[in-house]
């Protein structure tokens, strides 16, 4: 099984809160069928939407970024900042939205 299938169905079902980088929400926007092959493919869509996803934004492709903005998805554009990667900024989104008590008992999986 493609591992990162495998993640996605694992975060569909396991994760309380996901952050995707820019090109990672196109995966998942892919993978999404196949978590929930009972369903037709935009409502699988709709049941593993990230709450954020943040990046330089030069990888989504238009669809995928106005289908989970249609779904109340954040959108960040953090392409001000060109010295760290995609990833790094998904943490950083992390340390802003938790405190550093939560984040102490957060997992944090990444697969690209």
């Amino acid at each position: 099984m493609d591992r990162f299938l495998f993640l996605s169905r694992f975060c569909c079902t396991a994760a309380h809160y996901s952050i995707c980088a820019d090109g990672g929400a196109n995966r998942l926007y892919d993978a999404a069928p196949s978590c929930a092959k009972q369903l037709p493919a935009a409502e699988a869509r709709q049941l593993v939407r990230p709450a954020v996803i943040a990046g330089d934004l030069d990888s989504i492709t238009d669809d995928v970024r106005h289908f989970y903005e249609h779904l109340g998805t954040r959108i960040k554009d953090l392409s001000h900042d060109q010295d760290s990667t995609d990833l790094q900024k998904c943490i950083l989104e992390l340390e802003h939205e938790f405190t550093a008590e939560q984040l102490e008992e957060v997992t944090i999986i990444a697969a690209g």
